[in-house]
């Protein structure tokens, strides 16, 4: 049997190895590759610092995406999949590398476009408008002193009935200086004069004190731009509850602002089975230190209620 499965990947990551290079373009081979793994993030208004559409694009830039994607840098997942698989895993097989190598290696060849093919770089990409979207209430001002800013954000719904979130996105602002964010759920509504609250701030040890619904219901970084529940699930949004943003900017000279935005995608089929989110923290360990050193395997125990 594993004689079999090891034939079948051989046989599937070679394909791109029977053709040469002079055959591979852009619009046949390089094109499908990049607009299903790059462009999502790689295009105006999200997170990555330049798009990849067009042959321009990418043939510029052809052996910078040839090197990050041979290491394996990009597309950005830093899970170790060997492991096991991921939900919204995102990653190239070893034939989709290899078919860019042998672009680059053949000259860059164009190709002949396809007449729908460029309407489709653009309506492809989950270009699917959010039901609901929030944003800071006002423009945060970042000062420019060079360090860095940890902040707490409030953004109420104000939404009249629960809904079930099947997918969920945030778009930094200022997507320079937005280093990552964390997304938490209240349904006390305790925590809505929360408006750029520091995390150095004594008040933040009250805030906490304030039992949230969710505690981490979505992490932003680079390249994490919108995550999907399974098909049939959902996180349950209460009527009327606030997000709180935790957000982290990085060190600036210069004065800037940020006003990002969350945007939500509701459930329009019944959900059969809800999401729940388990947050798990080294103080829940009852035997610590939570330390795994290479070649053992250590049991610990969990004390969270």
């Amino acid at each position: 049997m594993r004689q079999l499965l090891f034939f079948l990947l051989l046989l599937c990551n070679t394909a791109a190895f029977s053709q040469s290079a002079s055959e591979i373009n852009f619009y046949d081979h390089i094109a499908p590759i990049i607009h299903k793994n790059c462009s999502p993030c790689h295009k105006p208004n999200k997170s990555a610092p330049f798009s990849l559409l067009t042959y321009e694009d990418v043939s510029k830039r052809a052996r910078f995406i040839g090197k990050v994607t041979q290491s394996r840098y990009m597309p950005p997942f830093p899970a170790d999949r060997k492991f096991q698989s991921y939900l919204n895993e995102r990653s190239l097989t070893v034939g989709e590398i290899a078919t860019i190598q042998l672009w680059i290696e053949g000259g860059l060849k164009e190709g002949t476009r396809k007449p729908a093919q460029e309407n489709k770089v653009l309506t492809s990409t989950n270009e699917i408008a959010p039901d609901f979207i929030l944003k800071m209430q006002k423009p945060y001002g970042i000062t420019g002193d060079n360090s860095e800013d940890f902040r707490f954000f409030s953004l109420p719904t104000h939404l009249p009935q629960n809904q079930y979130i099947t997918s969920i996105e945030f778009l930094p602002g200022n997507k320079k200086l937005v280093h990552h964010s964390r997304l938490m759920v209240d349904t006390t509504n305790q925590l809505r004069g929360i408006d750029g609250l520091a995390e150095t701030d004594p008040k933040v040890a009250e805030f906490q004190k304030t039992a949230l619904k969710e505690e981490f219901l979505y992490g932003w970084v680079p390249g994490n731009d919108r995550i999907y529940f399974p098909q049939g699930t959902g996180v349950k949004l209460n009527a009327n509850s606030d997000f709180i943003l935790n957000m982290h900017y990085a060190p600036s000279p210069v004065n800037s602002t940020d006003q990002s935005e969350i945007r939500l995608y509701f459930a329009k089929n019944t959900v059969e089975r809800e999401v729940k989110n388990f947050t798990l923290r080294e103080n829940d360990i009852s035997n610590k230190p939570f330390i795994i050193r290479a070649g053992e395997k250590p049991v610990f125990y969990i004390s969270k209620k």
